[in-house]
């Protein structure tokens, strides 16, 4: 296309077309319009319509557009309380351009008032229920539940109910037109079973708080239970998944504690978990829990996933 003018015109049709289909979704007009330039700079359509002859007079236009923009937006924007976040990240030749559609740190787990010392956070343990192909018809154990995390967080998935539920109003894109009926879809009343046992009371008791905050304690079923009677609150088989965060080697927990734990641990698995069950657990100590599995005939799958600066390593267990 040799015209400047008939380019400079779609250019402009486009971010009009574009800038009020965001207005109407209740996003600014701007975010639409950035979206139809980004569209017309693709391959095909770049290609189509912008030549060697007119892209100079659309490069000072568009270095004119930006000063305008950015000139317009320090004097709309509130900068305390903004509607839409932006985030530009320049590395070497590559910039990368997104928009902040939440608002809120979706990490953050407001149920978590009562902390264990050595706990995992709710997304590493929604992670962790995802590897093990957690499904809400699954009878679910964690045997070490501390302050309850895991158990919630199933409870959570199974009721389909957002870990945000008592922020969604919070939520940037909760804004958007037409949002409003799908964010308050009805919790899911289907019968839960999943288990939180811990051999100490007071964990017990942080956990049915933590539940109870996050409005799902009637979803989880607390026993304050050692490892080494599992197998008298379960039935042989009664158990398709355990997920849980096991003890690690420390100044009260030695090696052999540990060795100990984990024959336990498997033992009990073992007889509790179905045939085709699955073991995901979190271990500072995977060889150790690798070892121990294939005495009781377990196959072992490794990975590992990254807690801030830490990395978790994660071990898969099944028949």
């Amino acid at each position: 296309m040799e015209s400047p003018l008939l380019m400079l015109l779609i250019v402009l049709a486009a971010a009009t077309l574009f800038g009020e289909i965001a207005k109407r979704i209740g996003i600014p007009a701007v975010v639409g319009q950035i979206a139809a330039g980004l569209l017309l700079s693709a391959g095909p359509i770049k290609q189509l319509i912008f030549t060697d002859n007119n892209l100079e007079a659309l490069s000072f236009l568009s270095n004119l557009g930006v000063i305008l923009l950015f000139y317009y937006i320090g004097l709309k924007t509130d900068f305390k309380n903004p509607e839409v976040i932006f985030f530009i990240y320049i590395f070497e030749d590559q910039g990368f351009f997104g928009i902040d559609l939440a608002g809120i740190d979706l990490s953050k787990r407001d149920y978590n008032i009562f902390p264990h010392q050595n706990t995992l956070k709710g997304t590493i343990s929604y992670a962790l229920l995802r590897i093990a192909d957690y499904k809400k018809e699954d009878a679910l154990l964690d045997p070490f539940a501390r302050s309850g995390n895991i158990p919630i967080e199933a409870a959570f998935f199974a009721k389909k109910i957002s870990p945000n539920n008592y922020r969604k109003n919070e939520l940037a894109f909760s804004k958007f037109a037409g949002l409003e009926e799908e964010m308050n879809e009805k919790e899911n009343s289907r019968e839960t079973r999943i288990f939180a046992v811990d051999s100490q009371m007071n964990s017990i008791r942080a956990a049915e708080k933590n539940a109870k905050i996050a409005g799902v304690k009637k979803d989880v079923q607390f026993s304050r239970m050692d490892i080494d009677w599992l197998d008298t609150k379960f039935k042989k088989g009664q158990i398709d998944k355990i997920v849980t965060l096991l003890p690690s080697i420390t100044r009260r927990i030695d090696e052999g504690k540990i060795t100990k734990i984990y024959n336990e641990f498997l033992y009990q698995g073992d007889y509790i978990l179905n045939s085709k069950g699955m073991i995901v657990a979190v271990t500072r100590s995977p060889e150790k829990l690798i070892e121990t599995a294939a005495k009781y005939g377990f196959h072992a799958k490794q990975r590992s996933v990254w807690s801030g600066q830490e990395e978790l390593p994660i071990v898969a267990l099944q028949k």
